[in-house]
């Protein structure tokens, strides 16, 4: 009865333990991380993207240089004569030279980034003049040579983003390296709705499968923690049950032999000792006197 009562009470203490875990698990899981916050000093939308001014002469305002070991050049072009400002990135080596801006992208978003260019990369290698975003080696399609040509790059985000996203404006990429020269202007940032084009460049911010289409929907990966969490309760659960089995296996081992068989056991060397001849010895001393 004590044993039926132990085993009892480990059941009992193994599914609370389960529950308890699992209860812990639904918890973690069904806690959304908080949505990154935008930082107050970059704009939610592109700043001078017509190139209308540059207090230095040399850069845009609003817009940063970034040259691969320096070996780029930027050059500033003001408005003139009815022309729109432009600016030239031209590089004399194959290398990855360009302008980037930060820019607050909101979530579950398609975004379309475009630039005006126009190009003198005769090689035709490497990215070419293209828009990105920095950091990532998605483009738009590399223009080389070409009358004024408008380059655009759709990207995409999801329910959580960073504070910021660089978007640049260049010639050459990461690890696809260009030389010659290209004119930039005209930059754009909008909010893109609709089918996007056949064939168009698409970087995905958002985590989802690109795939996917670009509705906006919510991500669906399963979470890392929640993963490892599973594992947890898997392992703890083959833990208790092979420690009860073996609980199990030990007791009933243990009762095999029953009381009866005991008792029949303890008659049976009762009945040995009983059986032994209990006859006194006959003293032979006296005997061999007797014959003398």
């Amino acid at each position: 009865m004590k044993r039926f009562i132990s085993v009892i009470f480990i059941l009992v203490f193994a599914l609370s333990f389960t529950m308890g875990v699992t209860s812990s698990a639904a918890k973690v899981v069904k806690k959304s991380p908080t949505p990154t916050t935008t930082v107050a000093s970059v704009s939610s939308s592109l700043i001078n993207g017509d190139f209308s001014s540059s207090k230095d002469g040399k850069v845009p305002d609003g817009w940063e240089a970034n040259l691969y070991n320096n070996e780029g050049k930027i050059t500033y072009f003001p408005a003139k004569d009815g022309n729109k400002a432009y600016v030239e990135i031209s590089n004399s080596v194959p290398t990855d030279s360009r302008i980037k801006q930060k820019v607050a992208l909101s979530p579950n978003t398609t975004y379309e980034f475009s630039c005006e260019i126009k190009a003198n990369i005769p090689e035709k290698k490497g990215a070419g003049a293209i828009v990105s975003v920095y950091g990532k080696n998605e483009s738009s399609a590399g223009i080389f040579s070409s009358d004024w040509k408008k380059a655009s790059l759709y990207i995409i985000t999801g329910k959580e983003i960073n504070s910021g996203y660089e978007l640049t404006l260049g010639v050459g990429g990461y690890a696809n390296i260009s030389s010659g020269s290209a004119f930039f202007r005209s930059a754009k940032l909008k909010v893109f709705t609709g089918k996007l084009p056949n064939n168009a460049s698409t970087i995905d911010l958002s985590g989802r499968d690109p795939s996917q289409d670009t509705s906006g929907k919510s991500d669906t990966n399963v979470p890392a923690t929640q993963s490892n969490i599973m594992w947890i309760i898997i392992i703890v659960a083959i833990v208790l049950v092979g420690g009860i089995s073996y609980y199990l296996f030990v007791m009933r081992k243990s009762a095999s032999t029953s009381p009866e068989d005991e008792e029949l056991e303890e008659e049976s060397v009762e009945t040995f000792e009983d059986n032994v001849d209990q006859t006194p010895k006959k003293d032979t001393k006296n005997d061999e006197e007797d014959l003398l």
